[in-house]
């Protein structure tokens, strides 16, 4: 297993991070053409799939872009982790920890879990970008 950790700081509040990571309706809003599924609560399934810009689902090194997994952790304003037993797409378990720095800037912690250094490597930029694509939505 290998581990990739990103931080970021976001000038907005963490409550409205926490709506941004924790609400199916906002995710699609800053995570392009991204749906996800789940009832957001600590056990539950959750489903992250990426399509294109006409609908199909979206490849990546010969995968389909969808992460099936289970939320681990659901702490409100504080921990979001989510496992992803079958590990096809090399993520095992990710989390994003948040930490109020002031009334209306956070820091946003992410921590990847995956099969192997190569795998992280690939994740590197993606994440990177991602993380980029919510703090400009929230700020």
């Amino acid at each position: 297993m290998t581990i990739n950790k990103f931080e970021i700081e976001i000038n907005a509040s963490i409550k409205d991070v926490w709506l941004a990571l924790t609400n199916s309706t906002e995710v699609s809003k800053w995570m392009n053409n991204t749906k996800v599924q789940t009832n957001w609560k600590q056990g539950s399934e959750i489903t992250y799939t990426c399509f294109d810009e006409i609908g199909n689902v979206t490849q990546w090194a010969g995968m389909n872009m969808i992460w099936k997994g289970n939320i681990k952790v659901i702490d409100e304003q504080k921990e979001l982790t989510c496992v992803y037993p079958d590990k096809l797409t090399g993520l095992e378990e990710e989390s994003y920890f948040l930490e109020k720095l002031s009334d209306d800037k956070t820091k946003l912690i992410q921590i990847q879990k995956l099969t192997s250094q190569e795998v992280a490597d690939g994740y590197k930029e993606g994440t990177v970008q991602t993380l980029e694509l919510l703090k400009n939505h929230l700020e």
